[in-house]
């Protein structure tokens, strides 16, 4: 794509700017559904678990990543596949306040970084002009086709594993990755999906515990 930042967006070699959408941009399925944030926000927080805590560090985002030398963690593989390639432009999709990746950024300036959230106040103000707002399902949306190199998304699907796929297809470049996380039953309904957008499985991988959470690697097929 040849992209570059650009006063707060992304321009690209024919110099249109992108930019991220002032207001939410949710997908039909959540609005039908009423998505009920501020409901399941307060759930959540009577849990002890508010959304805004849920900061899970990059190293534990998702389950060892196979290659070829053996394994790798997520944040140690991201920043091998962004290495030499220039502006490299990473999606995260439900990021929750975003600090996780402060300190990986500042590190890996060549990277171009978008997170979603589906409420922007759980958004850290250092992290906003990074963020927009939008349920999974509709970030192929947001974003243009082809824009990304890498997503990822952990737990943030929100009832949409079977519309997921499609947007993760159009929003990644040909060949570009994702690695999403979630509990088994999701990512079931989730893989079936993949397959018929066009998303290549290279991996499946399970973190250990009582309720184990599944991650899955993908690539778009050229």
């Amino acid at each position: 794509m040849g992209a570059q930042r650009e006063r707060g967006g992304l321009a690209s070699e024919n110099g249109q700017v992108w930019k991220p959408p002032p207001i939410g941009t949710y997908s039909q399925r959540l609005l039908e559904e009423g998505l009920l944030l501020k409901n399941e926000a307060l759930r959540n927080a009577k849990k002890g678990a508010p959304w805004k805590e849920w900061d899970t560090p990059l190293y534990r985002y998702c389950a060892p990543l196979a290659t070829r030398d053996g394994t790798a963690m997520f944040d140690r593989y991201l920043e091998k596949l962004a290495f030499g390639n220039g502006r490299f432009v990473v999606v995260d999709v439900g990021f929750g306040s975003g600090r996780q990746w402060l300190g990986f950024l500042r590190e890996h300036r060549q990277i171009d970084f978008w997170g979603t959230a589906l409420l922007a106040d759980r958004v850290a103000p250092s992290m906003r002009k990074r963020a927009v707002v939008c349920s999974a399902g509709a970030v192929d949306r947001v974003f243009p086709e082809g824009f990304a190199d890498f997503l990822a998304s952990r737990f943030g699907f929100h009832r949409e594993a079977d519309l997921f796929p499609a947007a993760i297809a159009k929003v990644l470049k040909e060949n570009g990755e994702a690695v999403v996380t979630a509990l088994e039953g999701e990512i079931r309904i989730f893989m079936r999906s993949a397959l018929k957008a066009g998303l290549e499985i290279l991996r499946v991988g399970e973190s250990p515990g009582n309720s184990p959470e599944i991650s899955v690697h993908l690539r778009k097929m050229a």
